[in-house]
């Protein structure tokens, strides 16, 4: 087994080096459009096992990944799925050292048709040409297990802020910052997140788009304190505290002043990895 994506930049490396673990499944934690999730038991540690959809059968096979170099170089799907770009992102934390800011990933294993037909997930079976549905061996990523239904409190906000700002720092964005991707103020998925090196994190690919770019690290920060907001809106529901810690000082307040989202959020320590809308403008000022 090799590490994961087969394509230049951060990689996942394979779970137990490579050799097939014992796994007894316990109960599903969850799912969604990514995959499922499940707590397991491997090697007498419980962990967070992260089961993802079928790949194309070209690429997925028993004995591992096969594919032409070239094709797999020059296709999107590779930074673009959900998979990938978790194993980018933790590929990437490990590589500098910072695999504290979010749940830890231990790897990844491939489970057999077999233990995927054992799970009995319809959506996990691939179809066939004759209209039947088969069973095929699938990726799944090796995470700690958190024991707990608790996603944050006002008291971790403070950290979670700072965890972000150093993902930022290290050329992670993660994209759907959200109350369900957090547990124990822990960041626990990274499925769309847009990790360098990467095709649209560009100069040149910005410029090219006049200027817009969809993944502007200020959109993680904005999304946060919206993260905040609707914590808030449901407290009364819930029955918990108001948080008032966020990046913003005053989101609202702040546009209603009709500051530019460069005075509410500023650049920082991170700028250096920041594809913003401006780096566009600049590029296009400089060729004129």
């Amino acid at each position: 087994m090799i590490p994961l994506p087969p394509i230049s930049g951060p990689k996942l490396e394979p779970f137990n080096n490579g050799r097939p673990p014992a796994i007894k499944f316990l109960r599903r934690l969850g799912f969604g459009i990514d995959g499922y999730v499940w707590k397991v038991c491997i090697d007498g540690k419980i962990y967070a096992l992260k089961i993802f959809p079928p790949e194309p059968e070209e690429i997925l096979s028993q004995s591992g990944f096969q594919g032409d170099e070239e094709l797999i170089e020059d296709t999107m799907r590779y930074y673009e799925k959900p998979l990938w770009c978790e194993c980018k992102a933790y590929g990437r934390l490990k590589e500098v050292g910072k695999e504290h800011l979010a749940v830890k990933c231990h790897g990844y294993i491939q489970l057999t048709s077999n233990q995927v037909a054992g799970l009995g997930e319809r959506s996990l079976q691939r179809p066939k040409r004759d209209g039947k549905f088969q069973w095929l061996p699938l990726i799944a990523l090796v995470k700690d297990f958190i024991d707990s239904k608790i996603t944050f409190t006002g008291r971790m906000v403070p950290g979670m802020i700072e965890d972000l700002f150093s993902t930022l720092q290290v050329g992670i964005f993660n994209g759907d910052i959200r109350e369900e991707n957090y547990l124990n103020g822990v960041m626990v998925d990274f499925g769309n997140a847009r990790t360098v090196p990467h095709p649209r994190l560009t100069v040149e690919y910005i410029a090219s788009r006049e200027g817009f770019c969809g993944y502007d690290p200020k959109e993680d920060e904005i999304a946060f304190d919206q993260m905040i907001d609707d914590y808030n809106e449901g407290a009364a529901w819930h029955k918990r505290p108001l948080i008032w810690k966020r990046i913003a000082p005053n989101w609202e307040y702040k546009y209603k002043l009709r500051r530019t989202r460069e005075d509410i959020y500023p650049e920082s320590k991170y700028a250096k990895f920041r594809p913003s809308y401006t780096i566009g403008r600049q590029q296009r000022k400089k060729e004129k």
